[in-house]
């Protein structure tokens, strides 16, 4: 069973107990804190058909990206507790904001049910087409010229992967931070960042 077909199926269990009761009433509303394009963005849009079967009602996606899924969030949390609102944040970025956000106008774990986890995904690391061919190569291009080579980043969390690769490599690459991994992965491809 593919990821889809998978994700869709557990949506479909959460909601049969629910549907006995009456719900869902109205349209399904799902907040996805990442940009169009994302990998997020792309699986809840392939879900929303097979769960407007499933719930009887249409269910549709609302980007709000932005300050790591702050922006989301916040939308999300407004939208009050009747489960017409979903939200979709990743567990990485739900488990930082707290720690990496000042002032974090909401607290993921009192102002949100957690339903459960619909897919997970790896770090890549990529370059441009005349780039760097693997990671060796990277970093010894990075090591040759400290703070010249870029990294691009969508979120906190693959900013401290790359950190982390940083500091574990010892080179020193400068980060470049984007609103989300389509338009990072964008620059990438052109070549206007090294990875």
């Amino acid at each position: 069973m593919d990821i889809t077909r998978r994700a869709g199926f557990a949506a479909a269990l959460l909601a049969t107990p629910a549907l006995a009761q009456g719900w869902p009433e109205r349209p399904i509303r799902i907040i996805v804190a990442f940009p169009a394009g994302s990998v997020t963005d792309t699986l809840f849009r392939n879900l929303t058909e097979a769960l407007s079967r499933e719930l009887g009602q249409p269910v549709f996606v609302e980007n709000r990206a932005g300050g790591n899924g702050v922006v989301g969030s916040i939308a999300a949390r407004g939208a009050g507790n009747d489960g017409h609102t979903w939200l979709v944040l990743s567990v990485t970025n739900g488990a930082l904001n707290p720690y990496t956000v000042r002032n974090l106008a909401y607290h993921p774990l009192q102002d949100f049910d957690q339903i459960g986890l619909v897919a997970e995904a790896p770090y890549m690391l990529v370059a441009p087409p005349d780039g760097a061919r693997n990671l060796a190569e990277l970093l010894e291009r990075a090591r040759a010229r400290p703070n010249a080579l870029t990294f691009s980043h969508g979120n906190s969390s693959s900013l401290i992967a790359s950190a982390m690769l940083n500091r574990m490599a010892g080179v020193e690459m400068t980060a470049v931070p984007y609103r989300g991994g389509p338009e990072a992965l964008t620059d990438v491809i052109a070549g206007r960042i090294d990875s």
